[in-house]
């Protein structure tokens, strides 16, 4: 697995103690939040639904799930 992060782009739905719901391109995807940057993850308390956000993720995810 890969350590390198892929910057996406995705609207923010929804935050748990262990995962973050997104939509990206019109799909929903639950991302661990152990998968994203943590510069990016320590901003997710202060998203409020919809928004727009870019978040860096591990490339295996975003491979693996297709969030490109």
């Amino acid at each position: 697995m890969s350590d390198t992060y892929i910057p996406i782009d995705c609207n923010f739905i929804r935050l748990t103690k262990r995962a973050v719901l997104v939509n990206v391109d019109g799909d929903e995807h639950w991302v661990p939040r152990s998968c994203i940057h943590g510069g990016d993850e320590c901003r997710l308390r202060d998203l409020l639904y919809d928004d727009e956000v870019t978040l860096r993720i591990f490339q295996w995810l975003v491979e693996r799930d297709g969030l490109k």
